[in-house]
């Protein structure tokens, strides 16, 4: 359906913060929009809320399902979308009302595969302006500008994509960080990207959000989806593989702390053994990969507490 804009939105135990996640949904400018609700087996009132606002406007389609995780749910999401773009909006965040119309306005007026734009962190109430990228203007972007630009901002919701885009790509299964995972590969196949210099997505901050949750689990999706990103920006964006190599570096130790003996460990260590540490933008970083090549240890120890 020409410009339907697709907003996939996955929901899992969001009651405190999904009610104003769809209000400002739904009160989008741009009206010509699909809502695609998937309710991954949430067991708090999610469900309840959900209900209430399908209710109020049919151009929301909710699927419920059992639990299967954020890359489940990101591919369902695109199979069952009808429009021509896709967006995505997490169910803890919330938008402005131009969202939408911005994003539309954008890809269609450059012609664009994709278009990056920027977002504001909420963090204890505290709002901030984050640039997606370095320099602070409209323009097309080169495939390796696009893909430097990644390395801090893979996150998939400040982004509207042409669904043709997705065609042969999956988000990998039972993985989190599936953003890392899938991003370069959307860049990759992309023949045009473009940059909107305007903040329109509120990304809410918390202690449960998957970047602040530290265990095995995560750190190892980390790790991996960080190495095979790399190894594919060092075979063909080496400017980007040098800005990619402090994300593997924190990947790594990270890796190290909470999966000291995992099928990773190895490469792991040599990452951090073999790198010029040197060049790391953090000094906390720097002195902490120091300290752990002396007293991995206790190093391992002070990073669990600190997370735990």
């Amino acid at each position: 359906m020409r410009d339907l804009i697709s907003v996939i939105i996955p929901v899992y135990n969001s009651e405190k913060y999904l009610e104003k996640c769809l209000l400002s949904l739904i009160n989008q400018s741009y009206k010509k929009i699909e809502l695609i609700i998937i309710n991954d087996g949430s067991t708090d009132n999610s469900i309840k809320i959900c209900n209430k606002f399908k209710k109020k406007d049919s151009r929301i389609v909710l699927i419920n399902q059992e639990n299967k995780g954020r890359s489940e749910v990101r591919n369902v999401g695109i199979k069952k979308a009808k429009g021509t773009y896709i967006m995505f909006v997490d169910s803890d965040d919330y938008v402005t009302q131009d969202f939408c119309l911005d994003a539309l306005n954008e890809i269609k007026h450059t012609n664009s595969d994709i278009v990056f734009f920027d977002y504001f962190s909420v963090s204890n109430s505290v709002i901030q302006k984050r640039d997606t990228l370095y320099k602070n203007f409209n323009h097309t972007l080169t495939k390796e500008e696009a893909m430097t630009s990644i390395i801090n901002s893979s996150f998939l919701p400040m982004k509207i994509i042409k669904k043709e885009i997705f065609n042969n790509i999956k988000f990998p299964h039972n993985k989190d960080y599936e953003d890392v995972f899938v991003t370069y590969k959307l860049v990759e196949k992309a023949k045009k990207i473009s940059y909107l210099a305007k903040a329109n997505y509120f990304y809410v901050q918390h202690s449960n959000s998957i970047t602040h949750v530290k265990n095995a689990k995560s750190t190892s999706d980390y790790f991996e989806a960080n190495l095979v990103r790399y190894s594919f920006f060092n075979n063909k964006y080496p400017l980007a593989a040098k800005g990619a190599l402090d994300n593997l570096l924190i990947a790594s130790f990270f890796y190290l702390v909470y999966n000291p003996k995992g099928k990773f460990s190895s490469k792991a260590k040599s990452i951090i053994t073999s790198s010029k540490l040197s060049k790391l933008e953090s000094r906390k970083l720097l002195y902490c990969f120091i300290l752990y090549r002396w007293f991995p240890k206790l190093i391992t120890k002070i990073v669990r507490f600190y997370f735990k």
